[in-house]
């Protein structure tokens, strides 16, 4: 499972597997953006602009069309406007893309090698062992952490060929 918890300044990417944690990132994104969007975009002061995206704000422009409005105050301007609301939804589901694409499972493929099968297990820690790696840290994130320590034992250590690839 991926957990995604879009912050002020940051989103912040949990993956679970087998209900533990097995990777975490931050990313410098979160919806302080999508209120500097509509701020800049729509000439608003920040903090209107920030009560507008709590207010009426949607992460997901609807499919449907949508004529209603909602009324926005510009900068130095003492009258408010109307806005339509798809306008407004459409900026803040750009960001939001724009985040989604950030947090895609395969952004993150070769930054854990997750598998149940051991013969794929040996063939990425043989890969650490031809590179010369000092150290290769295996970690177990469900709960039968004997079988777990059993399996590399009799399977992975074994196996594994040292010295030069061939």
């Amino acid at each position: 499972a991926v957990v995604v918890d879009i912050g002020a300044n940051t989103t912040s990417i949990g993956i679970f597997v087998e209900g533990a944690l097995a990777y975490c990132a931050v990313l410098p994104v979160g919806g302080a953006h999508v209120t500097g969007d509509l701020s800049k975009l729509l000439k608003m002061a920040p903090e209107e602009a920030d009560q507008l995206k709590r207010k009426h704000g949607r992460a997901l422009a609807p499919k449907k069309e949508d004529d209603s409005t909602v009324e926005v105050r510009q900068i130095g301007q003492t009258q408010t406007r109307h806005l339509q609301r798809r306008v407004l939804f459409e900026i803040i589901e750009s960001r939001m893309r724009e985040i989604a694409k950030m947090v895609r499972a395969e952004h993150y493929t070769n930054r854990m090698l997750i598998s149940a099968n051991l013969e794929e297990h040996l063939t990425y820690i043989q890969r650490f062992v031809y590179l010369c790696f000092d150290e290769i840290h295996v970690h177990n994130v469900g709960r039968n952490q004997e079988s777990f320590i059993r399996n590399f034992g009799t399977h992975i250590i074994p196996n594994l060929k040292w010295g030069d690839a061939q």
